[in-house]
């Protein structure tokens, strides 16, 4: 006869583990459904070692199939920017404009002209995920040297030039009840980085406020222009 508690049991925590290791939000739920199976699995007929051994291996692999997950799943594609030499402050890449730029790949890696004006905007859509970016600036005899990819902003002062890693979000968009929201059609969706380079000086928060705003409406306006086209 089948002993349906270890089975019981044994659905439980391979579901419970499966659940956690392709999502850290599932977690939350996936731990009561471990333990539920886990206790199913010790009131089975199953010799003790079983038990042991079943409840056991899922977390000494839980890490490393975690680890395991994401490397293979959890990347974004890898980009390359491409910036001007003289470049300093704050640029945007805006995702998912049919009207946008389709952008060039070069062995295997995504590669982004930032122009001037800070603001590209490009067909793919965001991808979430672990980020794969290189930074480059660029002379006007197109010659690239790479620069540090920040990871806090503090190293602004001790790691310069590079670039800084914003974060992404939305601009909303008209709905048709006449509100606005970031799952309208409509909505512009971005993500923001800041270019730290040799001659960049702090502001006090007044001013990159106003700048920030400035962009920002400078975004809006870029991107309507090219919708309408």
């Amino acid at each position: 006869m089948k002993d349906k508690a270890y089975i019981f049991g044994l659905i439980l925590v391979i579901l419970s583990f499966i659940a956690s290791t392709i999502s850290y939000y599932l977690i939350i739920f996936a731990i009561p459904i471990f333990i539920i199976g886990a206790i199913a699995i010790f009131f089975s007929k199953k010799k003790l070692a079983i038990k042991l051994i079943t409840v056991i291996i899922p977390l000494v692999l839980y890490l490393p199939s975690t680890y395991l997950f994401l490397s293979l799943y959890g990347r974004t594609t890898p980009v390359t920017f491409l910036i001007p030499a003289d470049y300093e402050g704050q640029f945007c890449v805006v995702y998912g404009e049919k009207c946008g730029a389709n952008p060039t790949y070069e062995n295997g890696r995504m590669v982004l002209n930032i122009p001037y004006n800070g603001i590209i905007i490009i067909q793919p859509k965001f991808e979430t995920g672990i980020v794969n970016h290189e930074y480059y600036l660029v002379n006007k005899n197109g010659s690239r040297k790479k620069i540090n990819a920040l990871m806090d902003y503090k190293q602004r002062t001790t790691e310069s030039p590079g670039v800084l890693l914003g974060g992404s979000g939305s601009m909303a968009g008209a709905m048709p009840d006449g509100s606005s929201s970031s799952e309208s059609p409509l909505a512009i969706h971005f993500t923001d980085f800041t270019v730290y380079n040799k001659d960049t000086t702090e502001k006090d928060e007044r001013v990159e406020y106003r700048l920030q705003q400035r962009f920002d409406s400078l975004t809006n306006a870029l991107v309507n222009a090219c919708r309408e086209k």
